[in-house]
């Protein structure tokens, strides 16, 4: 299982719906400039295609390499090795997760997608959040990159947890925070390159989740992408909205293990 988390987050985010999935082998990694992987800097890339291929690049580096060291570790015997990947994408990681499927669908199995967005449909409009970031990051100015993704990353997270969250963190959290934000404006950019991925052509197992206290165009993106993927199965979370995986982690665990269920193996 390989948790792939969406824009200004961590993998740590997805602690909690691993404690729900303990005969499930867990990998949690961070995305390039993001936590453990902030010296990872985003691609010197400008189109939003290349900005999601390079995150694509990278989730099938990771399940390339922990396959491979799963199956020398147990050296062929009956522990698993070489079995089923199932992988779970948050926001953008949903996208980036189908993707994946897409590009190589001998390495991943199934997949989990929780409110993967839709930036290049006309209803998709401008998120309060993304639009703070993108504005802050404007009046930075011709100013070096660092410094514009910091003013952005601090705009975003202000809109997204309140003034008063954001000041409570203290300095060190909001350096590393802020360290970060070249990272989120990457993402804002990376993922309108979906809107090339050809979901359509998807034969994996998919679980789509949407929170029934999401936002309006989440729900509708979710539909939209039930629409085009075959035998999509919608998955609702009570009370849940974009945030679902620190709020609900059970009901996202549900969703694998619905995923994994539907394995043909």
């Amino acid at each position: 299982m390989v948790f792939v988390h969406g824009a200004a987050d961590r993998g740590a985010a997805f602690a909690r719906v691993g404690r729900y999935l303990a005969d499930v082998q867990l990998v949690r990694y961070d995305r390039r400039g993001y936590g453990r992987s902030v010296a990872a800097r985003p691609p010197q890339v400008t189109t939003p295609t290349a900005l999601l291929a390079s995150q694509i690049d990278d989730l099938l580096s990771v399940i390339a390499a922990t396959t491979a060291a799963t199956t020398a570790a147990d050296s062929g015997a009956d522990t698993g090795a070489g079995g089923p990947v199932v992988v779970l994408g948050h926001s953008l990681g949903g996208l980036v997760g189908l993707g994946a499927a897409l590009r190589a669908p001998e390495l991943i199995d199934a997949l989990v997608a929780y409110e993967p967005p839709t930036p290049w449909a006309s209803w998709w409009g401008r998120g309060q959040a993304g639009a703070s970031a993108r504005e802050a990051a404007d009046a930075a100015g011709p100013t070096d990159e660092a410094e514009r993704g910091a003013m952005a990353m601090e705009a975003f997270l202000r809109r997204m947890i309140g003034d008063d969250r954001w000041e409570g963190l203290g300095p060190r959290v909001q350096q590393a925070r802020r360290a970060e934000g070249p990272a989120l404006l990457a993402d804002l950019d990376a993922a309108r390159g979906a809107a090339n991925l050809d979901f359509g052509s998807i034969r994996q197992p998919v679980v789509l989740g949407v929170g029934t206290r999401t936002t309006d165009r989440h729900k509708r993106a979710v539909a939209h992408l039930a629409d085009l993927i075959d035998g999509a199965e919608v998955m609702e979370v009570e009370g849940a909205d974009h945030g679902a995986h620190m709020t609900h982690p059970a009901a996202i665990a549900a969703m694998v293990d619905t995923a994994i269920a539907r394995l043909t193996w």
